[in-house]
C-alpha cells in the first residue's frame, strides 16, 4: 500500500474478496458469470494501511462470513430475504445497501479525503460514478496491479491447496483416460472426469478434452459429442479447484497406437517442457522461460510455431500472474506457482501439448505434477 501510495485498498472482485478475507462470494466463485448474475449483492474487503480490515457482505450471508472469514470486523447490509434466526444468531444490519455501507466505512476509516485503491477491472462505471459522487474529496486510483502482485506469491497454505487440487486433477485424468475407446464422446470423457473430481472433494475449474484431427488442434476447444476413433489424439487440458485454489494440467493420449509423426511431435514438446523447467529459478526473467521453450520447438523443425505464452500463474484463478510470455517484464520469485506448457497444433492432423505445474523454490523449482510425461496409448 505504501508502494502504491494509497490509504485504503478496496477489494471488490470475487477473487480478491476471497483472497483478502476468506469469504466465498458465491458457491461457484471460479465461474465469473454466476457472480455477475448475482452482482446485485456485492461484497467488499476494506483494507486500511493502519488498522484492521472490514468485510462488507449482505445480511443473508452473515453465517457464511462468520464461518469462513478470518476478519473480525464484519458489517452487514440489508437485503430483501427473510431468514428465521434463533436469538443467538441474530444479525444486526449496518446499512441499507452495499454502497451505503461502503461509503460509511470509508468515512469511518478516514478515507473520505484520502487515496483509495480500487479494482478498475471489476468495478462497473456506474458504481464508480456513484461512489465518486458520494465521496467527492476522495481520490480513487487503480490498484489492479497491486492485487496481481500480491497474489502472484503463494503462501505455504495456498501451495498446499494447489498441490491437493493437482493431485485430484491427475487422478481424474487417469480415470477419464481409462474409458477411452472407439465411440466414446468428448462429453462422456468430461463427465467421467468431473465425477471423479467431485468424489475426491473438489470442483472443476475447467475441463477441455478434445479428440481427433481438428478438435485437438484447437487450443481452447469446448467438448462435444464427437466420437473418438482409432488413431485419434485425445488432448486433456483440465483442472480441479480445491478449497478455492485451482490446478491446470495437460496430457495427451492416443487411441490404438502412436504414429511416427505423433511420437516425434510429442518428443519435441516434452523436451521443450523439460528445458524450460530446468531454467526456472528466482531471478530469471519470465520472458526467458518463454524463449527457451519456444526456441526448442522452433529449432526442432517448426520455425513458424508461435504461442502468446508458454505458461501462466495458477491460484484462485486458472490464469493469473506471472505470464511466461515474450513481452513479460517481471522476474520469477520464490513462492510463485505457474504452468509450463509448450504445444504444437496442426489443423487437420491434431495437437500436442504437455502442461505441468511448478512451484518456485529458493534453489530452483519443484514439480507439482507427477503424471508420466510419456505419450499415453489407450
Amino acid at each position: 500500500m505504501r508502494k502504491k501510495g494509497v490509504d485504503i485498498l478496496l477489494a471488490s472482485s470475487p477473487e480478491n474478496v476471497f483472497y483478502t478475507s476468506g469469504f466465498p462470494v458465491s458457491l461457484s466463485a471460479t465461474n465469473r458469470i454466476l457472480w455477475i448474475l448475482r452482482g446485485v449483492y456485492p461484497a467488499f474487503t476494506v483494507i486500511p494501511r493502519i488498522g484492521e480490515p472490514t468485510l462488507i457482505v449482505r445480511s443473508a450471508s452473515a453465517e457464511i462470513a462468520r464461518d469462513f472469514s478470518w476478519i473480525k470486523d464484519q458489517r452487514y447490509y440489508t437485503v430483501p430475504i427473510y431468514i428465521e434466526r434463533t436469538p443467538d444468531r441474530k444479525v444486526k444490519t449496518f446499512a441499507k445497501s452495499a454502497l451505503d455501507a461502503l461509503k460509511r466505512i470509508l468515512e469511518e476509516k478516514g478515507a473520505s479525503e484520502g487515496r483509495v485503491g480500487i479494482e478498475e477491472e471489476s468495478v462497473s462505471l456506474s458504481f464508480f460514478e456513484v461512489l465518486r459522487r458520494s465521496l467527492p474529496k476522495a481520490m480513487f486510483v487503480n490498484a489492479d496491479d497491486a492485487f496481481r502482485e500480491l497474489r502472484s506469491i503463494k503462501s505455504p497454505d495456498e501451495i498446499s491447496k494447489i498441490r491437493k487440487a493437482t493431485e485430484i486433477t491427475e487422478k481424474a485424468i487417469e480415470v477419464s483416460m481409462n474409458i477411452i475407446r472407439p465411440g466414446v464422446t468428448e462429453i462422456e470423457l468430461v463427465r467421467k472426469l468431473k465425477q471423479c473430481m467431485i468424489e475426491e472433494g473438489a470442483d472443476w475449474a475447467h475441463t477441455q478434452i478434445a479428440a481427433g484431427p481438428y478438435n485437438s488442434a484447437t487450443p481452447s476447444w469446448q467438448p462435444t459429442d464427437y466420437k473418438v476413433k482409432r488413431g485419434d489424439v485425445v488432448m486433456f487440458d483440465v483442472g480441479a479447484v480445491y478449497e478455492g485454489y485451482c490446478s491446470d494440467i495437460g496430457r495427451v493420449a492416443v487411441l490404438g497406437g502412436s504414429s511416427e509423426k505423433l511420437a516425434t511431435l510429442y518428443e519435441i514438446s516434452r523436451q521443450a517442457s523439460e528445458k524450460a523447467v530446468e531454467a526456472v529459478r528466482p531471478g530469471v526473467r519470465a520472458s526467458e522461460i518463454y524463449r527457451i521453450g519456444q526456441q526448442m520447438v522452433q529449432e526442432r523443425g517448426y520455425p513458424k510455431s508461435s504461442r502468446g505464452f508458454l505458461g501462466h500463474g495458477v491460484g484462485i484463478n486458472v490464469h493469473e500472474e506471472p505470464r511466461m510470455a515474450p513481452d513479460a517484464e517481471g522476474t520469477i520469485e520464490e513462492g510463485m506457482v505457474f504452468t509450463v506448457e509448450p504445444g504444437i497444433y496442426i489443423p487437420g492432423w491434431g495437437g500436442v501439448r504437455l502442461e505441468d505445474m511448478v512451484v518456485v523454490t529458493a534453489e530452483g523449482c519443484e514439480m507439482l505434477t507427477y503424471l508420466p510425461k510419456s505419450l499415453i496409448s489407450c
